[in-house]
C-alpha cells in the first residue's frame, strides 16, 4: 500500500514518531521548497 501526505503532515508524523527533522527542501536537486514538485526531508536516525 502506498500513502501520500501533504508536506506539513508528513513532517509532523516524522516528529511525532521521535525523529528530528534536520532539513527539508523542494526537490532532489536541492531546490528551495516550492520550486520543485517533490518534498524531500532529511531526518535523524531513531534512537
Amino acid at each position: 500500500m502506498m500513502r501520500c501526505y501533504y508536506s506539513d503532515t508528513f513532517e509532523r508524523l516524522v516528529r511525532e514518531h521521535g525523529y528530528q527533522v534536520l532539513s527539508h527542501w523542494g526537490g532532489y536537486e536541492v531546490q528551495p521548497y516550492g520550486a520543485g514538485p517533490e518534498f524531500v526531508v532529511q531526518f535523524s536516525a531513531h534512537l
